[in-house]
């Protein structure tokens, strides 16, 4: 022991290495609900790309909070890039929300839905999209044009299983 304190270096010459927390690194701290707030945000920023990717590594924790934040959402590339997050969850529960988002009016959203529920691939997915593809026939309107025909070539790719 006695050694080791001879070997010592006096107070004054000790390095103390002083790391600088950054107001973004704080935020990184907080609660998970925060976290998923924070990168939220940034989805319509010039940072869209890294909060993207940093919301799909949360996975299917941030999905309850994401869609609800879809719903009050008024930037329609936001919506799109939430649905888009979702869909790399590949949660089957997230059908309904990816039926709900078909309905919006904007073709970025409801083709990102249609590109979502194809990838699941399942009879749920493919009824949905049935669904849809029935009500807007019926519907006939001229704001959704194409939507029909994505949504018939999307039927096409589900195999139907028996």
């Amino acid at each position: 022991m006695a050694s080791a304190c001879r070997n010592a270096r006096p107070m004054s010459q000790q390095t103390v290495e002083i790391k600088y927390v950054s107001p973004d690194s704080h935020r990184m701290m907080q609660s998970f609900s925060d976290k998923v707030e924070y990168y939220r945000k940034r989805l319509s920023g010039k940072d869209s790309e890294n909060a993207f990717h940093a919301l799909i590594e949360f996975g299917a924790a941030a999905t309850a909070q994401l869609v609800a934040h879809f719903r009050q959402e008024p930037d329609e590339q936001v919506r799109g890039a939430i649905v888009d997050i979702v869909a790399q969850c590949r949660d089957r529960p997230t059908i309904g929300f990816f039926s709900e988002a078909l309905e919006d009016p904007s073709p970025e959203v409801w083709n990102a839905a249609i590109d979502a529920l194809v990838s699941l691939g399942t009879d749920s997915a493919r009824s949905v999209l049935q669904a849809s593809g029935d009500k807007e026939e019926v519907r006939d309107s001229g704001q959704r044009s194409g939507f029909c025909e994505l949504v018939k070539e999307a039927i096409l790719q589900i195999p139907e299983t028996e």
